[in-house]
């Protein structure tokens, strides 16, 4: 759960991995 990086891109992404 990387909510740190919270890009338009990995914005989700990140969040749900």
């Amino acid at each position: 759960m990387a909510v740190e990086k919270t890009n338009s891109t990995s914005s989700l992404a990140e969040v749900i991995d």
